[in-house]
């Protein structure tokens, strides 16, 4: 769950773009054509990424534990999840709409 929420908001805060950039720059992923979208490459772990998160899942494992305990529990958790979910499918109704002024991805307000 916690990767669904750090996703989520690594893509509402649009830093998504950056980590992947990031990332592919150290070899832990490559992108590789879409064939469901022309201009969107999907992102995929290399061996070494594949082999770096086997190194972490015990770390973020308990990470992910305390975290929702601070939320107190799975639910409330689940339930920031499905809200960051639900904010960025309205983000890209939004993005999708011919009239609506496309956001500079990366930007943040008031920097």
């Amino acid at each position: 769950m916690l990767s669904g929420t750090a996703l989520t908001a690594f893509r509402i805060d649009g830093q998504f773009l950056s980590v992947a950039e990031e990332l592919a720059d150290r070899g832990l992923a490559e992108y590789r054509p879409n064939p469901a979208h022309r201009r969107a490459k999907l992102l995929a772990p290399t061996a070494d990424g594949l082999a770096a998160v086997r190194r972490i899942a015990p770390q973020h494992a308990d990470f992910a534990h305390r975290l929702s305990e601070q939320q107190r529990g799975q639910a409330e958790f689940a339930r920031a999840l499905d809200a960051l979910r639900r904010l960025t499918g309205a983000l890209d109704a939004l993005e999708s709409a011919p009239d609506t002024p496309q956001p500079v991805r990366g930007a943040r307000h008031g920097r």
